[in-house]
């Protein structure tokens, strides 16, 4: 039986997600703002899978989930994981060193949006 709160989280996601694309494509905002609306898509769709699972992690920063859910799931490409961790580089958010943070290149902002697009296939394939 689905998980109906799952199921509104990782709609949430996608919606995320494709704001995000939509904003880049326009160039609508600058890069860390699309970035910031990206590490949320991240963050609901893996919060979705694991709620699923039954397996969310006591800390919800990105880098716990992303261990999490390649615990959870292993055949999560090793790819993909180094992408998801390298959103970290632009959203530590408790982190008061992070103040001053990377800002993200059109290169990023791309990888991160492919790397989106495949956790999503990955967490939530089409059957």
């Amino acid at each position: 039986m689905k998980d109906t709160n799952a199921e509104a989280i990782r709609t949430e996601a996608r919606q995320y997600l494709s704001v995000a694309k939509g904003l880049y494509k326009r160039k609508k905002f600058n890069n860390q703002a699309i970035t910031n609306i990206i590490c949320l898509s991240a963050e609901q769709c893996m919060v979705s899978f694991l709620i699923e699972n039954d397996a969310l992690p006591n800390h919800h920063s990105l880098d716990f989930l992303i261990d999490q859910t390649k615990k959870v799931k292993p055949e999560v490409p090793d790819a993909l994981v180094a992408d998801l961790h390298f959103m970290e580089e632009f959203q530590n958010l408790c982190v008061i060193e992070s103040i001053g943070m990377k800002s993200a290149a059109d290169q990023d902002v791309e990888r991160l949006l492919n790397a989106l697009t495949e956790l999503d296939t990955v967490l939530f394939p089409v059957t």
